[in-house]
């Protein structure tokens, strides 16, 4: 999961939880009470996961850029967990000044040799993730292409 610092992933959204942001192919879901959220990316149509081998810090950096929230204490969460569907992206190493997590290196579309308990979650710093959004959940924030769903309390 991926975490925004102040509760910024209070509100409503999409997907199951209690807050998240979302933007075009990303989204941040199942947000926490300390506005951690599990990652999903967006790929032919279709939400998945990024499994935690090799995400690092930086690579969170780029998911909070991607969702628009500022990067300054970005962190990674291993072994957020609680996604569902296609793991998308594993061994991802972004150096931290992309623009977008699927421009990161990462091992191809769905290879991957994870289990959903292996889905990372990040934390954003400010109030990024507030506010409404679209889709039947209590939360989460989506990007073109990346989602942050499921905040966890």
């Amino acid at each position: 999961g991926v975490c925004c610092q102040g509760g910024c992933t209070s509100g409503g959204g999409s997907g199951g939880g209690s807050g998240g942001v979302a933007t075009p192919g990303l989204r941040l879901v199942a947000c926490r009470g300390d506005g951690c959220c599990r990652v999903e990316v967006e790929h032919d149509g279709t939400w998945g996961t990024v499994c935690d081998d090799s995400f690092s810090d930086a690579d969170a950096q780029v998911v909070c850029r991607h969702v628009g929230c500022p990067t300054g204490g970005a962190r990674q969460i291993q072994a957020f967990g609680g996604g569902s569907g296609p793991i998308w992206m594993d061994q991802v190493s972004c150096s931290g000044s992309e623009a977008s997590l699927p421009t990161c290196h990462f091992d191809g579309w769905a290879h991957h040799d994870c289990s959903h308990g292996e889905d990372v979650g990040v934390c954003c710093q400010g109030g990024c993730t507030s506010g409404g959004g679209s889709g039947g959940g209590s939360g989460g924030v989506a990007t073109p292409g990346l989602r942050l769903v499921a905040c966890r309390g």
